[in-house]
């Protein structure tokens, strides 16, 4: 792997040596644009049209365009020289809770190894991270443009830094077509209903639900042997003083009420919501339980082995009979839209029910 940014993470007073690689590497089948008269690969050239030659990569430039056909050009030293301090510095700002941060923000996930000289600084803040269950929200110049960043820890080995949106580039809801079809906002769901079963809420980057396990989780589902003097009680995924996620079994009760329901101040179960009217008619009570029962029913531990890009095995699958000469490829039917929606909550869990005796398949 080649690293693509070589700085330090500055962590108070304290630089720790980096390198940076990409984390995740995309899987996506590619095509090729052909001429279709005779199967030849199109070339795309850097031409110039006013010399009227092709220009080779040592001789482009960079520019900014401040007017129309007008530019000022940026040199490697102009950027060299930017008086940025994240130029070549991850600058730690802040240590917030992972699940904090919205996963909208995510972007991209590099890894970080140490450098030269940073080995045991690199070891001293990732393990404190862990034991605090802790992400950093941090800054760093990439790409010409300073990101804005999340520090966390990996499998309890590294630490990944993930890039972020700036809430200014997150489009605003009320930019969608339909966005008075979605409804007010639920402002009196009774406490429990928003919740995962056992009160865990979704993780952010240094939780579950990123696609790797906790802080102080080994990926292996076995919590840290060790906790530090003075820190919270890590629940078993790593997070600190939160109640284990993960299904209940079957027939246990869900924040001390049963199927799944949250409880009134009197301890009697409540109706999970209260009807509301959005764009397409009201939820009813018992639709919405039915709902609740079939989260409840799906939700497992994270596991991402289970799953497979079946777009691109498919279409492989289509490449290669095109090879052995066979054309026949045959399309599922175009999902139905939903008639009667007590009637289709109950069919998903019938058949939830017997995926589960024959072997659920990977998803």
């Amino acid at each position: 792997m080649r690293s693509l940014w070589r700085g330090v993470i500055s962590f108070g007073l304290v630089n720790i040596p980096v390198r940076m690689y990409l984390a995740v590497e995309e899987k996506a089948v590619r095509f090729r644009q052909l001429h279709q008269r005779c199967g030849t690969p199109i070339r795309y050239r850097r031409w110039c049209p006013r010399c009227d030659v092709e220009v080779a990569a040592e001789e482009l430039a960079r520019g900014y365009e401040y007017a129309p056909d007008r530019f000022v050009l940026i040199t490697d030293e102009d950027l060299a020289r930017l008086p940025l301090p994240t130029a070549r510095a991850i600058e730690i700002l802040d240590f917030v809770q992972g699940e904090a941060i919205d996963p909208i923000y995510f972007q991209r996930t590099y890894y970080l190894e140490p450098a030269e000289g940073g080995g045991k600084a690199y070891r001293l803040l990732r393990r404190a991270m862990d034991l605090r269950g802790r992400v950093a929200i941090a800054k760093v110049a990439l790409r010409n443009k300073e990101t804005l960043a999340c520090l966390r820890t990996f499998r309890q080995r590294a630490l990944a830094l993930v890039a972020m949106a700036y809430p200014d580039e997150i489009r605003p809801l009320e930019a969608l077509p339909a966005f008075a079809a979605l409804g007010p906002p639920e402002t009196s769901v009774p406490a429990g209903a928003d919740v995962a079963p056992g009160g865990a809420r979704a993780a952010g980057p240094g939780g579950p639900a990123d696609g790797g396990p906790a802080p102080g989780h080994d990926g292996q589902g076995r919590p840290p042997a060790v906790t530090a003097a003075g820190s919270a009680p890590l629940r078993p995924d790593g997070w600190p003083g939160a109640a284990p996620s993960g299904p209940p079994p079957d027939g246990a009760a869900v924040d001390g009420t049963a199927a799944g329901r949250p409880a009134e101040a009197d301890g009697r179960p409540a109706s999970p919501v209260a009807a509301r009217t959005g764009g397409d008619g009201a939820v009813d009570d018992r639709e919405l339980e039915l709902a609740l029962h079939l989260i409840d029913r799906l939700t497992t531990r994270f596991d991402p082995d289970r799953y497979r890009d079946r777009y691109r095995e498919a279409l492989l699958t289509v490449v290669q009979r095109k090879l052995q000469g066979q054309e026949a490829v045959v399309a599922p039917p175009e999902p139905a839209p939903v008639v009667d929606l007590m009637e289709a909550l109950r069919a998903s869990l019938e058949q939830l029910e017997g995926r589960r005796g024959a072997g659920a398949p990977v998803r």
